[in-house]
């Protein structure tokens, strides 16, 4: 009710005019209001009215005509071309009335009456059609100018009927007895027109401008009521009822003009503001930076989100010229440096801005341009990276680097590596690759855990940088592998110097959780050109340079040599046929005699591994069990000798003579969890008796891990086995410390006996 009341409040002048007509209505239908009005006075009275008429009608049309922003502009066109039509006919109306000075014939009320009759109904026709007419875009100027075209035509008809012809249209005004039938009948038809128009707009206003809707009401609510003072005139038409209907008319034209000044000016202004605020917001709101630019480069408008991310406040931006954000390369590349940011549409991915303080910021840009007549703007959206590059300079160097020591990774290491070798090619120079690889890295890690174990290889990687520094890179490949390569090196000489002072560095301990840990390392070297002419076979050559430094002893260092290389093939030859040689069962187990010194009698065995090939011929177990060892064949080798014995021992024992048999495990098999799983289910499945079974471990596998092997022993001997300790006093036990494991047999390494 508030909002009906507010467009009451709004409209007082039309709602006083609607009530008033009712009285005046009774008034001048009786003789009450109904008076004669002197000729000259009522031509004075009404030529002010149909003027004033006239101008609103030009006006109706001006405004509808040029309507520009209104979504109905085709209907608001619409009107406005009808408009002219009608101000032209209430011209002519003036202009033929009776008393006026005559023109090209002869002045009469039923030439007046036409063609106020012919405005009425146009007028109130455009009405209904500018209610009716759904919004849509007239797409064309020549659509306007057909339209104009067609009302100019229907102007042209009506006036030269109205001038030339009034006579021969049927009689709409007697003198001396009033008017006619047919001209009453028009104004209510006029008044039926007008009508019609108050529902459609009730039933459209919804789609009307909010605006627009109360003065559209009264403007065909007042024209109707206009129509009705026209149906009580008396047998002169000049009048009291002539006077106020058009005053009424004249009101009329008011309501619809500012129906049309507010759909076609004020509401689409209001719209434009509420859009151009909204933009602002928006402007101001969006996470990108925004420029506008003009065609000369020069800033026209900039938000918030650029001050935020350039220090540049907005009212030193604008007015401007956008070269001060460009950086040097650019103002280099391209003299008029804004071109860089206008012209066509486009995208510039890792673009720099220069900030106020003048760091560099990275952006990436689109560029959008278009045309404001004759000039072309361009709008610049960049787009902060910084935090992205961050993210991204962060994930590189995690892709390139180790996470635990920050040292280069093995992607990282050959990239760089190889950059070094197509460098040298061209100066003639060597580059020097270093593998290394920690000794014992696995007992520390067991011994201590892996924490202490990760700070070793990070005080291992400091070493390394602080002892390299400029020399070269150093690198982690992973686990307790690191590389470093040595570029500029004029000889060997130069690289095995740093090797030596590597191998020095290692013998210094290491301070882990106020502990000192001793930690050496096996180092292999391999050249550039001299062994190999890429990264990938300079990496493998320095592997296996290593690991003759490991076979040496550890604690040293090895070149590469082409015996390396083919010794390494061999390895692997040796390696797939020892495989298949146990898949397939052609391994053996020997048997060696176990003498008493005193009696002479066999008192047991020793198995021994042989294997004789068809293409390798004999291999040796000295050749064979490394290479067993280095490639994890070796605990599936173990089994199998296990099993064997266990074998060989229940057919002894069934043929009635029983002989203990000693096996060597080997430190993986030693190692496992399920050991006494194994040698259980190896006894039960051979039906074997673990009193024949001895089993030789070495001094270094009990002293690797003395309580573990304390437990497996003690578990050993408790399911009947007996124990032997092989390779004695190459270790550091302790005579102390073997009385507590359940040994039964020491045998004394070859070295402590012979002279």
């Amino acid at each position: 009710m508030s909002l009906i009341s507010k467009k009451l409040e709004e409209n007082l002048g039309g709602v006083f005019l609607c009530l008033m007509s009712l009285p005046l209505l009774w008034g001048v239908s009786t003789a009450h209001l109904y008076f004669i009005v002197n000729p000259a006075k009522f031509i004075f009275l009404h030529n002010i009215a149909e003027i004033f008429a006239i101008v609103v009608s030009m006006f109706i049309f001006i405004t509808g005509y040029h309507a520009i922003f209104s979504a109905r502009k085709g209907a608001v066109i619409i009107l406005a071309i009808c408009f002219f039509d009608v101000g032209a006919l209430d011209l002519m109306h003036t202009l033929s009335y009776a008393g006026m000075p005559e023109a090209m014939t002869a002045n009469s009320s039923q030439k007046s009456i036409f063609f106020w009759l012919s405005a009425r109904i146009v007028a109130a026709a455009a009405l209904l059609s500018y209610i009716v007419v759904p919004a849509y875009d007239f797409p064309s100027v020549l659509n306007k100018r057909i339209a104009t075209g067609t009302m100019l035509l229907l102007l042209i008809v009506l006036a030269y009927v109205g001038l030339f012809n009034s006579d021969s249209v049927p009689s709409l005004f007697i003198v001396g007895k009033g008017l006619t039938k047919l001209k009453v009948d028009i104004e209510w038809f006029i008044v039926s027109i007008d009508l019609i128009t108050l529902f459609a707009i009730w039933f459209r206003q919804d789609q009307l401008p909010k605006r627009s809707v109360i003065p559209l009401v009264f403007a065909t609510l007042l024209s109707a009521i206009s129509e009705l003072f026209f149906t009580r005139l008396g047998v002169i038409d000049k009048d009291s009822a002539n006077l106020i209907g058009h005053l009424y008319k004249v009101i009329a034209y008011l309501y619809l003009f500012r129906a049309t000044v507010n759909e076609a000016l004020h509401w689409p202004l209001r719209q434009k503001e509420v859009q151009f605020f909204r933009e602002n917001v928006m402007l101001e709101v969006a996470p990108s930076g925004i420029l506008l630019l003009n065609d000369k480069g020069r800033i026209l408008k900039s938000n918030s989100t650029m001050t935020r991310m350039t220090g540049w406040p907005t009212n030193l931006l604008v007015g401007t010229d956008v070269d001060v954000l460009l950086p040097a390369y650019v103002k280099i590349r391209d003299i008029a440096a804004s071109r860089e940011l206008s012209g066509s549409d486009k995208l510039i991915s890792d673009f720099d801005l220069i900030c106020r303080d003048g760091r560099t910021l990275p952006v990436d840009i689109s560029i959008g341009s278009f045309t404001d007549e004759t000039s072309v703007h361009t709008i610049v959206y960049a787009r902060d990276m910084s935090e992205r590059k961050k993210l991204e300079h962060s994930l590189r160097y995690q892709a390139m680097h180790d996470e635990l020591t920050g040292l280069p990774n093995r992607r990282q290491f050959r990239e760089w590596l190889d950059l070094a070798i197509s460098q040298s090619v061209g100066n003639g120079q060597r580059v020097a690759l270093l593998f290394l690889d920690l000794d014992y890295f696995k007992s520390i890690n067991d011994s201590f855990g892996h924490v202490t174990g990760d700070a070793l290889l990070i005080q291992v990687a400091h070493r390394l940088e602080h002892l390299i520094a400029s020399k070269g890179i150093v690198a982690r490949l992973g686990g307790d592998e690191f590389a470093i390569y040595l570029t500029e090196i004029d000889s060997a000489s130069e690289a095995v110097h740093i090797a030596n002072d590597l191998l020095s560095e290692f013998l210094k301990p290491f301070d882990l959780e106020q502990q000192e840990v001793y930690s050496s390392t096996s180092i292999g070297l391999a050249f550039y050109p001299d062994d190999a002419n890429d990264s990938n076979t300079l990496l493998r050559y320095a592997d296996m340079a290593m690991y003759r430094a490991k076979q040496a002893g550890r604690g040293t260092f090895a070149c590469f040599s082409s015996e390396m290389n083919l010794q390494t093939h061999e390895d692997l030859k040796l390696h797939t046929r020892l495989k298949a040689a146990l898949e397939q069962g052609l391994l053996d187990l020997h048997y060696q005699p176990q003498v008493d010194v005193h009696s002479g009698r066999i008192v047991g065995v020793e198995a021994l591994l042989r294997w004789t090939d068809p293409i390798l011929g004999i291999v040796s177990p000295a050749r064979m069990i490394p290479i067993a060892e280095a490639t994890g064949l070796i605990l599936p080798l173990s089994k199998w000798v296990l099993h064997r014995a266990c074998q060989q021992i229940a057919e002894w024992t069934e043929a009635g003579f029983p002989l203990c048999v000693a096996v060597n495990f080997s430190a993986q098999l030693f190692r496992q969890q399920d050991l006494i799983d194994t040698v259980s289910m190896a006894l039960s499945q051979n039906q074997a008796k673990a009193e024949y079974l001895c089993i030789e471990i070495t001094e270094s596998v009990a002293m690797m891990h003395p309580q573990e092997a304390h437990r497996q022993l003690m578990a050993l001997v408790a399911m009947g086995c007996s124990i032997a300790l092989d390779d004695f006093g190459t270790g550091f036990s302790s005579l102390a410390y073997l009385k507590t494991l359940p040994v039964s047999k020491l045998k004394i390494d070859k070295t402590r006996v012979q002279f």
